[in-house]
């Protein structure tokens, strides 16, 4: 789902700008520097795309403020949330009746949800406290509380901070992270049967740390 709502959303600005056609790959990470799990896209773009009349036509470029093509991330960011939350929820009520598991996770989510809203109420004032409801079973209702959860959250859509002039370079960087698992096997320690101790380096002082 990440790449086609990625690719939609570009779409959408590019036609903006005339554009009808444009080259973009999109690649998945399934975790982070830190080896949490985090999916999120990366997308390579090319700096512009064909017009209706099959003419190239690059996107905007003030040269004196920025060091690449414009695009929009205030855009983006929106398009993204509204695109993803829509087709999330689509599937979601596709599945509900269907499967028990995720009834069940959903459920627990919204529950962890309402606990940290309620904690959050105790240091307001009594009469300025939002009445927090909590049921005890899954229910559709849960569908609408983790819908409006999630929209009202901050969603980024980051850019990179200048164009990719070296395509060596990008294909290793997506490529160590799109043709392996999230740890390489060197990094583990030992296992007894329960526990996988390993070690990491850690992102700003590149010690070397053991983590259980």
């Amino acid at each position: 789902m990440i790449p086609q709502i990625g690719y939609q959303v570009l779409q959408l600005w590019s036609q903006q700008k005339g554009i009808v056609k444009q080259g973009i790959i999109s690649i998945i990470h399934t975790f982070g520097y830190d080896i949490k799990w985090n999916p999120h896209g990366h997308f390579i773009v090319t700096e512009g795309g064909l017009t209706a009349n099959n003419s190239w036509k690059s996107y905007p470029w003030n040269k004196t403020k920025h060091q690449q093509p414009y695009i929009s991330f205030a855009f983006l960011q929106t398009m993204w949330r509204k695109l993803f939350v829509k087709a999330l929820f689509s599937n979601l009520d596709k599945v509900w009746d269907q499967n028990s598991m995720l009834r069940n996770y959903i459920y627990q989510a919204v529950v962890n949800i309402k606990q940290k809203q309620y904690e959050q109420e105790q240091h307001n004032k009594k009469r300025d406290r939002q009445h927090i409801t909590f049921r005890n079973k899954p229910s559709r209702r849960d569908l609408t509380d983790l819908k409006q959860y999630v929209s009202n959250q901050q969603w980024y859509a980051e850019g990179a901070e200048s164009r990719l002039s070296n395509g060596e370079y990008t294909i290793g960087y997506v490529g160590r992270y799109s043709n392996r698992p999230s740890m390489a096997e060197c990094r583990i320690t030992s296992f007894d049967g329960e526990m996988v101790p390993f070690w990491y380096d850690e992102k700003e002082t590149l010690d070397r740390n053991a983590v259980t």
